[in-house]
């Protein structure tokens, strides 16, 4: 115990340990040029740097007092008098000794202004007493921020601006990684460092929503943050009616001036082109009479699709979507045959399809089965050499796929359509390219066959034929890929199609596709009846209503080689129940609809789990996967 006592007060008696001393520094914040006419300014509680020559970097916080904005910074050393203090923003932690800043001038860009690097006018330190200013920080833009006004002198105006793209005709690049020396600007001269881009992208896209003005005063700013400089190129803007690409010649973009950039709409400088709908006129006219009345599930004495399909035929395909006319001014002769490489993103960096001319004179191709509801980018290449760049937007309820050129016949690709884009009671959409619907291959050319296995990327063939009906096993997805598979579960009738074991096999192959993102392709001879039956079901999985289940039966009639498939229409395993010698069989609908369940999905998925025994964890996955 004696020694215990000792020992403690021997602690006590130790000088108790204090803080290290904290240095605090203020310096008033303001803004120069180009900042002050576009209103940027930095939001509270921001870090700013400060570079000091001396050594280190302070980390400064931007703050509001009594209406007037600093920077407060701390230290836990002192600043020594008279050191040359260098500003820069946004914060780098690891600013190099030397000044050297590494900033990133963002490619894609949603209109939110802090990732503009602004650097100070260097100043000298004051030490002064505590609570006096130690200096005053005047921030200048590194960058040019271009301020493109959107304005109609017509009927253009109240339309709602979804992007804004600039891209540079001879690859000069607008953003991207660049450099700064801060140490390049002097104190006392009010000049910013310049920004050195290295291996810079050729675009910029603004991805901020605004509406188009009647004039250019009146216009939302829409700012652009680009590498200062001197450039030729397109700025193209995207609206939900059209794309307005207007050209651009030597056109200088400042970091210290008003760049501000105003684009009449309809001046005669401008090419507008209208949205790309992709539904041919009579399937578009069919969809619209559903919108406007849209089928009841208790009725089905009537259907709109008999008003619209009639008429197709091998010179007149129904069942094809329209497509997308890329034009351009032809150049002069012997640059080589054109292609059309068509881009999902404004970096032109993830390729969708490459469509070849095959034609050193054309001036336009044909583009098919792009997804509705998206915005291309594109160029126009011949002999080794860019030709023309764009942008367009797609637009429609269903994707049609054309798969085929003209020959027609219950063999060849016919009736073959994107299960994606069809809407659940829920308010979600089906993802596209996930499962397409259609009719057999036997007859169809390699070519032809490659748009399924190289661009739409089948990897499971699931075929509803029955043994013996066409020529099952000659359909060649498997002989042409490696990684296609196929069912082996054969159906000819609607006791096969209510066959617990093969239905059960078959939705199994095609959740597992779905799960592995391998893209599922289902048909049976023609792609009506028992592809119609699976679909039905599937779509009901994931919520799609009844009568948009209809709907999308129906689109089978638009291929003339299969003939009618109404909702009206009797015994084809989809709707009505048939009655034969007094015995009445119940399918397809009807059948799904004798499940439990206070909607058609609950009841379909009543079937497929308590009926067919699959896991509903294994729907809910199939869920997530196909909708958006």
């Amino acid at each position: 115990m004696p020694a215990l006592l000792g020992l403690l007060l021997c602690f006590s008696c130790e000088k108790p340990v204090t803080d290290p001393e904290v240095y605090e520094y203020r310096f008033p914040l303001s803004y120069a040029g180009s900042l002050e006419t576009e209103g940027f300014s930095l939001k509270s509680g921001e870090q700013v740097g400060l570079f000091l020559v001396t050594g280190g970097t302070l980390t400064g916080e931007a703050v509001e007092e009594s209406g007037q904005w600093v920077v407060k910074a701390t230290s836990p050393r002192s600043v020594p008098e008279g050191a040359a203090v260098y500003p820069f923003y946004p914060y780098v932690a690891d600013c190099p000794d030397d000044g050297c800043l590494d900033v990133v001038l963002p490619a894609d860009q949603p209109g939110d202004l802090r990732s503009l690097p602004l650097a100070g006018e260097p100043f000298r330190f004051h030490a002064g007493q505590p609570g006096e200013d130690n200096g005053a920080v005047c921030f200048r833009s590194m960058a040019a921020l271009v301020d493109i006004r959107v304005c109609s002198s017509g009927t253009s105006a109240g339309e709602q601006v979804e992007s804004v793209y600039l891209r540079t005709t001879d690859g000069a690049g607008l953003a991207g990684k660049a450099t700064a020396r801060l140490t390049s600007a002097m104190v006392g001269v009010k000049r910013v460092p310049a920004l050195t881009l290295s291996g810079g992208r050729p675009y910029a896209n603004l991805t901020r929503t605004s509406t188009v003005a009647t004039t250019g005063d009146a216009a939302e700013p829409n700012r652009v943050i680009v590498a200062p400089g001197t450039y030729s190129g397109t700025v193209t803007v995207v609206t939900g009616a059209a794309t307005y690409s207007l050209p651009f010649t030597d056109k200088t973009f400042s970091a210290d001036a008003d760049n501000r950039f105003v684009i009449d709409l309809n001046s005669k400088e401008i090419t507008r082109t209208a949205l790309c709908n992709l539904e041919n006129a009579r399937v578009a006219g069919y969809l619209d009479a559903f919108e406007q009345k849209p089928y009841s599930a208790s009725d089905y004495s009537f259907t709109y699709v008999t008003a619209y399909y009639t008429g197709t035929g091998a010179g007149n395909r129904l069942d094809l979507p329209r497509p997308v006319t890329v034009k351009w001014t032809n150049p002069a002769a012997g640059n080589g045959d054109k292609i059309v490489y068509v881009y999902k993103d404004p970096a032109m960096e993830e390729l969708e399809m490459a469509v070849p001319a095959n034609n050193a004179a054309a001036t336009s191709v044909d583009v098919y089965n792009l997804i509705p509801g998206r915005t291309w980018y594109y160029r126009v290449a011949g002999g080794g050499k860019d030709v023309a760049s764009g942008v367009f937007k797609t637009t429609g309820r269903r994707r049609m796929i054309k798969v085929g050129e003209s020959t027609y016949g219950k063999n060849h690709a016919n009736n073959c359509r994107d299960f994606g884009g069809q809407l659940t009671a829920s308010g979600k959409t089906v993802k596209y390219g996930k499962i397409f619907r259609g009719s057999n291959m036997d007859d169809t050319t390699p070519e032809a066959q490659k748009v399924l296995l190289d661009y739409l990327k089948v990897g499971l063939d699931v075929d509803l034929r029955a043994k013996g009906t066409g020529e099952r096993g000659k359909y060649q997805l498997d002989a042409l890929s490696l990684g296609a598979m196929h069912t082996t579960e054969t159906y000819g009738s609607w006791a096969n199609l209510s066959d617990k074991d093969r239905m059960r096999a078959t939705l199994t192959k095609i959740f597992g596709a779905v799960s592995r993102n391998s893209t599922v392709y289902i048909h049976c001879k023609v792609g009506a009846d028992r592809t119609g039956y699976v679909c039905m079901l599937l779509e009901a999985l994931l919520g799609v209503p009844q009568n948009r289940c209809d709907l999308d039966y129906e689109m089978t009639s638009f291929s003339g080689a299969v003939g009618a498939r109404t909702r009206t229409g009797v015994g084809n395993y989809y709707y009505v129940s048939k009655t034969d010698d007094g015995v009445t069989t119940v399918q397809g609908v009807d059948f799904i609809n004798t499940f439990p369940g206070s909607t058609f999905q609950e009841k379909a998925v009543n079937y497929v789990t308590k009926t067919l025994g699959i896991p509903l964890s294994t729907i809910t996955a199939f869920q997530n996967n196909m909708l958006e």
